[in-house]
């Protein structure tokens, strides 16, 4: 369901709000088949690789989960998928994202650390550009603590 008064709490108390069943069993699974090129692999721009993740971001489910929190005019600036499984998993030491991609590189004041990740410009904003953005995760897994999932 949407982001309801409890979720929106939590995410200003703790810093995230878990909203079960926020898709239908039905778009998961077509998602998942969506995705299946994909599989056991990591894929930055996916929006613009997936028409099917391109149409979830600009959609209803999407947009009912964010707008209470960024307002109607949020918009989709990152979308990855990570496809980590038992036989196709990788490292990535404890950090916090930072890195925005952006439309091009350019020297503005207080955007640090430009770099291209997949050939795509990254750049680390001003706190204050931070503080209006949120990440939205989408488990089309199982994700719970037995298997690791954060």
């Amino acid at each position: 369901g949407a982001v309801n008064a409890d979720a929106l709490a939590g995410l200003e108390r703790d810093g995230y709000a878990l909203v079960p069943g926020a898709l239908a069993a039905e778009a998961v699974a077509g998602l998942r088949e969506a995705l299946a090129p994909w599989r056991g692999v990591g894929v930055r721009d996916l929006a613009s690789k997936s028409p099917a993740v391109a149409a979830l971001a600009a959609g209803p489910v999407v947009r009912d989960l964010v707008a209470p929190v960024l307002g109607p005019g949020a918009r989709l600036v990152r979308s990855i998928l990570f496809d980590k499984r038992p036989e196709a998993n990788w490292h990535v030491a404890w950090h916090q994202d930072l890195s925005v991609a952006v439309a091009e590189a350019a020297d503005v004041p207080g955007f640090v650390a430009a770099s291209v990740k997949e050939g795509i410009a990254h750049v680390q904003p001003p706190v204050s550009v931070l503080e209006g953005m949120v990440t939205l995760r989408l488990h089309l897994d199982d994700a719970d603590g037995g298997n690791g999932a954060l």
